[in-house]
């Protein structure tokens, strides 16, 4: 396996991924997305963006065999806007899909590994990223590659009074 940037001839089969990484974040009712639905297409531009945008980068697991198998994005170096002893600029890592047969292999460990070093190598001093608290899988692999959490951010939907 091989773990390397984001390529445009990489399209059709990231398209395929990133229905995955959707889908695994926002349940199809009709069982899937298809890369041409406007959320997949709006996903798919946000993508883009954090690839095309202050050196951010989009990497990709590959097999041998040409497939395509996980990806993860991080931004380029971001300067906090209150510059406090204890911030320092740093990178956000988003977006980490494996495809469901391919877990457990290490290949999640290694997109995390590469985007550490793209980010360590921009000069990111730190790096962030945000996890669903009901994403028990997620928050047990990050704490296992030393993440660790820093804010607690918390929601609450808004409903008519009237209700």
């Amino acid at each position: 396996m091989t773990i390397r940037r984001y390529q445009a001839a990489d399209r059709v089969q990231f398209d395929e991924l990133a229905c995955g990484s959707y889908e695994s974040q926002y349940p199809s009712e009709s069982g899937s997305w298809s890369p041409n639905s406007p959320a997949i297409q709006i996903y798919l531009h946000t993508l883009a963006r954090i690839h095309s945008a202050s050196g951010g980068a989009i990497f990709v697991a590959e097999r041998e065999n040409g497939r395509l198998i996980g990806f993860i994005c991080v931004t380029g170096v971001i300067e906090p806007k209150d510059r406090s002893e204890s911030e320092a600029s740093y990178a956000l890592l988003s977006d980490l899909y494996v495809r469901p047969e391919c877990r457990r292999a290490g290949v999640a460990t290694q997109l995390v590994h590469r985007a550490e070093q793209h980010a360590r190598a921009s000069g990111a001093q730190r790096i962030a990223l945000k996890v669903m608290t009901e994403n028990r899988a997620a928050l047990r692999f990050y704490r296992a590659h030393h993440y660790v959490g820093q804010f607690v951010v918390m929601s609450k939907a808004l409903r008519d009074p009237a209700e």
